[in-house]
């Protein structure tokens, strides 16, 4: 056993698993919450404080197991290491807390929503303001300074409006989306941090695209998605093309529609490759697998909202690209 590992530096509680299933605490925490889990003069060990065959089979398959019996929930994990078996004890959040945090993001959005509706309306102002003023300037210089000034506070306020329409999002029975919209958007709220990071974005589509069946704000919650995932496979640009295309969805009839093509090229192999397949092997849309890159979870919960709306949504490799395949029915095709 490693003695020298500062197991009291730790907020976990740790014990090693001794062959005859003993618990040999190795900190405080442990310590006090095996005190409060097990009763007077009982000997600390796992079948005594998981008896249950079947909990304690997930656990020895290194799930979590919830417990009770202590101060505060707790969850119990098992972790092997150099041929020695590890019990970790580690407090988890009550419901309560969850439903707090909740309700404070909720009210956070709520204000955000608020404000950024407040400045939107402050740059129009601005805008008028300006546009009164071009007639009464002389100098050429000048007028162009305000021509700039103009535009620069216009793309403030549909940056503004955007983010209000994102924070106060509310679900529809039927909700619609304009894919040419979604896209200037995307360039909207994503434009800065690609700039940041060196990450050329370039957005395409027909004229006269049909609406689709889907939300507007999911949709643009999808294509920044992928964005992400192109940023934490280290891609290095990303091209998205809208078509209007006659879809076969799932060997149904053909249906008018809007096909989404996102290319993110140039990441990192080993990366690409491994978001391609975590997305291909997901079983449950709505419970990744905890391994999973955080974003292709996030487009996994996506791709769930694309077939509520009878779409489809594919990744696959490409070279060294992945390319997202985002297949929506027009509104009007019922």
């Amino acid at each position: 056993m490693n003695v020298g590992f500062p197991f009291e530096a730790l907020a976990e509680g740790v014990a090693l698993v001794r062959g005859d299933g003993v618990l040999q605490p190795l900190n405080q925490p442990m310590q006090r919450w095996l005190q409060v889990s097990l009763p007077n003069g009982a000997t600390a060990r796992l079948d005594a404080l998981v008896p249950e065959p079947e909990r304690r089979a997930r656990l020895e398959r290194g799930e979590a197991v919830p417990v009770a019996g202590c101060d505060e929930p707790a969850e119990l994990l098992l972790r092997t290491a150099e041929g020695q078996v590890w019990l970790l004890v580690r407090p988890t959040a009550t419901a309560f807390e969850v439903q707090l945090a909740t309700a404070r993001a909720r009210a956070l959005a709520r204000l955000a929503g608020s404000l950024s509706h407040d400045l939107a309306n402050m740059l129009g102002a601005a805008i008028g303001v300006a546009e009164t003023l071009r007639d009464h300037v002389a100098e050429e210089r000048d007028r162009r300074t305000l021509a700039e000034l103009v535009a620069g506070v216009r793309r403030g306020s549909e940056l503004a409006m955007a983010l209000e329409r994102q924070l106060r999002a509310r679900g529809r029975l039927r909700p619609t989306a304009s894919v040419g919209r979604a896209l200037d958007e995307l360039r909207l709220l994503f434009g800065k941090a690609a700039q940041h990071r060196a990450f050329e974005l370039q957005c395409g589509r027909d004229d006269d695209l049909p609406t689709v069946r889907i939300d507007q704000v999911v949709l643009v919650q999808l294509l920044l998605h992928a964005l992400f995932l192109g940023v934490q496979t280290q891609a290095t640009s990303a091209q998205l093309q809208a078509r209007a295309a006659e879809l076969r969805i799932a060997g149904g009839r053909p249906r008018a529609g809007v096909r989404v093509l996102c290319d993110l090229a140039g990441g990192e192999a080993a990366a690409t490759r491994a978001a391609a397949a975590a997305f291909g092997e997901a079983e449950d849309l709505l419970r990744p697998a905890p391994d999973e890159p955080e974003a292709v979870r996030d487009l996994l919960l996506a791709r769930f909202a694309v077939l509520r709306a009878g779409g489809a949504m594919q990744m696959q490799e490409q070279g060294a690209s992945l390319q997202l395949v985002v297949d929506l029915p027009a509104a009007s095709d019922a």
